[in-house]
């Protein structure tokens, strides 16, 4: 793609200054064109008349004559011609767009420039017209409504405020114009007047798994399988302690029905003894009984001793039961779940088949706990790369769907 601002030498040909290549000629300005007269020996040294218009025939203006090894004038070939643009006329095609062209709303198609006398780069061209000498006609480009800064069509030309620049039928176009390929491809941009801090959102990236760091050292499998586990682990210990305890509760009662049989026979023999006496002798009586009866007073015993160790009995069973953590299956798989994030136990159940599954179930945990650990450590050890998108050549490659 050809540089319009790069120092073009060529040789003088006629068919270079037909019509059809007059748009060529308002863009590239800095060109020099040799041509050799047939009887002499010297070459004439011209360039395009820029920046007066061209109208009809192009007809080059003489910058300077070599001949002998010299130059005539010795001018400089190659001058400034934009500095001063001698109060020609200079097309510039435009729409209304806020901020930087802001048409009358009461203009009409025979005001001067088409009704646009404010707005950011209106200001920007009236300084610039100033400053190089130059009376800009401004004038709004063909169903601008509907086409605006223009698009390519299908026969290969450019609609809108670009096609108005790329037809060569505007030299200058105010649009709030970005620096991107596409308008690079299309026109020469000024330098900036206005730069814009712009940015992009993407999504947080896929590789980035931080927030699951605590789930990655077992796949899902795995997860669903300690879970599973856990709820039969609490379901077991639940059925251990309810069976242990239906167990000793079924003894207790067998206990206390004898006891109770054996005391109501006491006291009946007791009763039948105590009625006899009635009268003032009933202490020598009783003394005589002690000596009589002496397996009486030893079975008095036994039911103080049944009442005292009853109670004792009542104190055990209470203690006995506090150790039973399982007797609900709410608390049996929070105290199960507990043991398998290394929680101990209050206190340690009795019954040795709860014992006996607990210390299998310890087992268990001990190595779920240990692959997780190892797993976790090497997780952190050797972190996933984190893919990020920062460039715009990045959101390109990427398969992110771009839109605003």
């Amino acid at each position: 793609m050809l540089d319009f601002r790069t120092k073009f030498m060529l040789l003088h040909d006629r068919r270079l200054f037909t019509k059809q290549h007059h748009t060529i000629w308002t863009k590239i300005i800095n060109v020099v064109f040799i041509r050799k007269y047939r009887f002499k020996e010297m070459y004439e040294l011209s360039t395009v008349p820029y920046p007066a218009p061209i109208k009809g025939t192009l007809v080059t203006l003489r910058l300077d004559i070599w001949n002998k090894r010299n130059f005539q004038k010795k001018t400089d070939l190659y001058i400034d011609k934009v500095s001063d643009l001698q109060g020609n006329s200079l097309k510039v095609v435009t729409f209304n767009y806020i901020p930087s062209a802001i048409k009358n709303a009461n203009a009409n198609e025979n005001d001067e420039n088409s009704g646009y006398k404010k707005g950011l780069e209106i200001e920007v061209l009236k300084s610039l017209g100033s400053a190089m000498n130059f009376i800009p006609v401004i004038y709004e480009p063909l169903n601008w409504h509907t086409e605006q800064w223009g698009k390519k069509q299908i026969n290969g030309t450019i609609s809108g405020l670009l096609g108005e620049v790329w037809s060569a039928r505007a030299d200058l176009a105010l649009g709030n114009l970005h620096y991107t390929p596409y308008h690079l491809n299309i026109l020469d941009l000024s330098i900036p007047y206005n730069t814009e801090c712009l940015t992009f959102l993407t999504f947080e990236s896929k590789t980035d798994n931080s927030w699951k760091t605590l789930i990655l050292p077992f796949k899902l499998n795995m997860w669903i399988g300690v879970l599973i586990t856990l709820l039969v682990g609490g379901f077991l210990f639940y059925a251990f302690a309810t069976a242990h305890k239906h167990i000793e509760d079924s003894e207790s009662s067998i206990k206390i029905i004898q006891c109770d049989t054996q005391k109501t026979k006491i006291l009946e023999n007791k009763s039948e003894l105590f009625t006899e006496n009635k009268t003032v002798k009933k202490y020598i009586d009783i003394l005589k009984h002690k000596i009589k009866y002496p397996k009486i007073i030893k079975q008095q015993k036994c039911i103080n001793n049944h009442t005292t160790n009853n109670k004792f009995n009542q104190l055990t069973n209470k203690d006995v039961t506090g150790l039973y953590l399982f007797e609900d299956i709410e608390n049996s798989i929070l105290y199960t779940y507990g043991m398998l994030v290394a929680v101990s136990l209050p206190k340690v159940p009795s019954g040795w088949a709860i014992r006996i599954l607990t210390g299998w179930w310890w087992i268990y945990c001990l190595l779920v706990v240990v692959a997780y650990k190892a797993s976790m450590t090497a997780i952190l050890a050797n972190p996933d790369t984190r893919v990020t998108i920062d460039t715009l050549e990045a959101l390109a490659d990427s398969n992110i769907n771009c839109g605003g």
